[in-house]
């Protein structure tokens, strides 16, 4: 079998993997929920909702301000189906890993040849955070996926396509503009066209991308009362100038918003590191500037996008982010990391430990998503008690978005609008100034999931509930508790501490 089948047959398999995982769990997981939910606003209301119907007439709302495309493509396969269906949500979604692999091996193929494309669709599809969020509604895999066509078509001097493909994946997710500097370098510095050429190439760059992202833009102004795409560009650095705002990054002076914000994972973690990009991908890579018979020269074409994006992640975000944010340069990593692979597997035992521990990766990565997009019978019973306790349009505290989907009811977090608020609830001295502030909101239930207690006695974040605080519920006289099991307890908030 030639190298060019043995790809299909991986990009076939990795395809059916990341769709049977999905089929077998459920929507529950961070942000996953609050995408697939934008897109039953939109399929429910034939319309580009701002916030989510729950709160149209409560305090907290999480405002649908993310970019479009995903939810709108989703809602248009609901409609033609006849309904909306998680089964044919999760075999959307699973069509951009699809189309992401295949525009892999096409530019792999183009810039290297067909042995290179094999590795570098393996190491691209069986990274980790490749496998997790090909099976979680998350839109990085879909923003990767139409990035990289864009990409490939900018090299093949398809310039009207690479347009269309660049602005289209600004719709699924803005940060691709970080990789505009790049883009323009490479079509503008070739110099095997002349001045004319580059300039005509520029113009059929800039119309289609304008006018496709130009409906964005309108809209934005309408109805967020700007235009501002790059809004992860925090408050800290907006006055400031780039390079300044990079070196404040850089040297950590934001680390203690970033600290009590809290990410799942951090670059600043090497386990972290490990966890979401794999061991073979990392090792090729380390082995990549070790090796001097590696034409590296060959390969600045696909080091612009990486450099120009990493100074722009750390601009806009943080040397400490989630490290999700990098999934997009994956792809470009899997194909230097595949030059490596190929000098390496002349020997047969290296081929297959490569494959091996590639496929474990990703087997290992499949089953242990499926197994946490899971809601088990304990928190299921606390969201049953809350859909038929809690009245409509009263808000819960709570941890996860899950809760919208499960009970119908609102719930506030450590979103812009209630993070004093809970910051003083769970540390400050005083609780009555905060119990006043939720009875004028309608804020009358805490539920606390117990899995996501955890020890703040050295660090003070958002990423669960602060075991002090829950250690003290009980003595608090405006809580009373009226739910709990092995998983979740409930409690009731009141100003006199009375139902």
């Amino acid at each position: 079998m030639n190298m060019d089948k043995k790809s299909l047959f991986l990009i076939l398999g990795v395809f059916f993997i990341v769709l049977l995982a999905g089929v077998l769990s459920e929507p529950c997981l961070g942000d996953e929920v609050f995408h697939y939910r934008f897109a039953q606003g939109m399929f429910e209301s034939h319309a580009r909702p701002t916030v989510d119907a729950i709160y149209r007439n409560t305090f907290g709302g999480y405002f649908y301000n993310t970019e479009p495309l995903w939810h709108f493509l989703l809602a248009v396969l609901w409609f033609v189906a006849g309904g909306i269906s998680p089964f044919i949500a999760q075999i959307y979604h699973a069509s951009y890993t699809l189309l992401l692999l295949l525009g892999v091996y096409f530019l792999a193929r183009h810039l290297l040849g067909e042995n290179e494309a094999f590795y570098s669709v393996l190491l691209t599809a069986t990274c980790p955070m490749m496998v997790a969020f090909g099976i979680l509604f998350y839109v990085d895999i879909a923003e990767a996926a139409f990035l990289i066509l864009s990409f490939l078509f900018l090299l093949r001097r398809k310039i009207a396509f690479s347009a269309v493909f660049f602005a289209l994946a600004c719709l699924f997710k803005i940060t691709v503009l970080l990789f505009l500097p790049a883009w323009m370098f490479i079509m503008l510095w070739d110099k095997r066209h002349g001045f004319w050429e580059r300039s005509r190439q520029f113009v059929f760059f800039v119309i289609p991308s304008a006018v496709l992202m130009s409906g964005e833009m309108l809209w934005r102004k309408s109805h967020l009362g700007a235009t501002r795409l790059l809004q992860g560009a925090g408050h800290t650095v907006n006055h400031l100038s780039f390079w300044e705002a990079l070196k404040r990054r850089v040297l950590l002076q934001d680390w203690g918003l970033l600290l009590e914000s809290y990410s799942n994972s951090s670059l600043l973690n090497l386990m972290d590191v490990l966890k979401y990009f794999g061991v073979p991908l990392l090792i090729l890579i380390v082995m990549y500037f070790l090796m001097r018979q590696i034409p590296k020269k060959r390969h600045s074409v696909l080091w612009m996008p990486i450099i120009v994006y990493l100074l722009g992640f750390c601009y806009i975000f943080h040397p400490a982010s989630d490290i999700r944010y990098l999934l997009v340069l994956v792809p470009f990593l899997g194909i230097l990391a595949a030059t490596v692979a190929v000098k390496l597997m002349s020997r047969f035992l290296l081929r297959v430990l490569l494959v091996s521990l590639c496929l474990f990766q990703m087997g290992g990565a499949a089953v242990y998503v499926a197994q946490k997009r899971q809601v088990t019978p304990g928190i299921q019973e606390g969201f049953d008690f809350i859909q038929e306790t809690v009245p409509e349009g009263t808000l819960v505290i709570y941890s996860e978005m899950i809760i919208l989907e499960k009970t119908n009811r609102g719930y506030v977090w450590a979103n812009h609008l209630f993070r004093d608020q809970l910051r003083k609830l769970f540390w400050g001295d005083d609780k009555k100034e905060v119990i006043d502030f939720m009875m004028d909101q309608n804020i009358r239930y805490l539920a606390v999931k117990k899995d996501r207690i955890y020890d703040d006695s050295n660090r003070h974040h958002f990423g669960g509930y602060p075991q002090s605080f829950v250690k003290q519920l009980g003595a608090i006289p405006y809580f009373k508790k009226v739910f709990e099991n092995d998983e979740m307890a409930v409690w009731f908030i009141s100003a006199s501490g009375e139902m």
